[in-house]
């Protein structure tokens, strides 16, 4: 297969270069493949995914694919959106039209409140209602409550342990057996991606000012949906779909904050 160079910078500046087949495996691993389907897909066999898997994490300083593909969002490598579920958009769609055709007839100083305290909140409540109404488990192991699940996998003190200058997630392989097979995903990343999706945990215990910086992106979207308005040049269709974008960056960066510890705008909020 021709090998297609990319290059990116991360924040240390050193130019990394991927081939097409690395970016592929990164992307795909990301969205939840099993090592098997990534194979079938490539046409590679076991050894050269192992292959690829060991300067993947040569070429970004890891020693985990949750590590790598942290560093490959953030330094654009993988696409923000080419993460993004269907669940996500859905709604998005869904709440872009509605506020498209509501926006104008919302008083400016009731429009704020009106979008942070109800709109935003009950975009993320009807995400995660559909997430629930499409999650697939293994019935085998019994869903538990938030402290039962976390409380005996000790995720949450992982999570706690985390930070941007050391090596992430060294829990046991048991916990992150367990949590695949629980939430039927084919890797771990996957899988702490369902439990957020789910609400299997209190966000507060992973980030504190999980709350204060939610706000703070609601800003921020908000203003620029704002904006949209004022600009005359944009048709109907592209201002409906500026606030789907904005949308879906807001759920992005919150599950990101989660995920990753947030996003280099956000990086001071933390």
């Amino acid at each position: 297969m021709k090998e297609i160079k990319q290059e990116i910078v991360l924040s240390h500046t050193k130019k990394i270069k991927t081939s097409f087949v690395e970016t592929a495996v990164l992307k795909t691993f990301a969205i939840g493949f099993s090592q098997l389907d990534i194979q079938n897909l490539l046409d590679i066999d076991e050894i050269e995914y192992d292959k690829i898997i060991a300067d993947l994490y040569l070429k970004y300083k890891t020693t985990n694919m949750y590590d790598t593909i942290d560093s490959a969002v953030k330094s654009g490598q993988l696409q923000r959106y080419d993460l993004v579920k269907e669940e996500v958009k859905k709604i998005a769609i869904n709440y872009s039209k509605s506020l498209f055709e509501n926006f104008n007839t919302l008083l400016y100083f009731k429009r704020e409140s009106i979008i942070s305290n109800k709109v935003f909140p009950n975009f993320l409540k009807d995400v995660n209602k559909l997430f629930i109404e499409n999650a697939t488990f293994n019935e085998i192991i019994p869903l538990c409550s938030s402290d039962t699940s976390f409380g005996n996998y000790n995720i949450i003190d992982i999570l706690k342990r985390k930070n941007r200058t050391t090596p992430f997630l060294k829990e046991s392989k048991i916990i992150k057996k367990k949590l695949k097979t629980k939430y039927n995903t084919n890797n771990y990343f996957n899988a702490v991606r369902r439990v957020f999706e789910l609400n299997h945990v209190d966000k507060l215990l992973v980030c504190n000012d999980y709350d204060f910086i939610a706000k703070r992106m609601q800003k921020d979207s908000l203003e620029k949906m704002e904006s949209i308005f004022i600009i005359d040049k944009y048709s109907k269709k592209e201002k409906q779909l500026c606030i789907y974008f904005d949308l879906v960056n807001y759920y992005n960066n919150l599950e990101d904050l989660l995920l990753f510890g947030g996003n280099n705008k956000y990086d001071d909020f933390i």
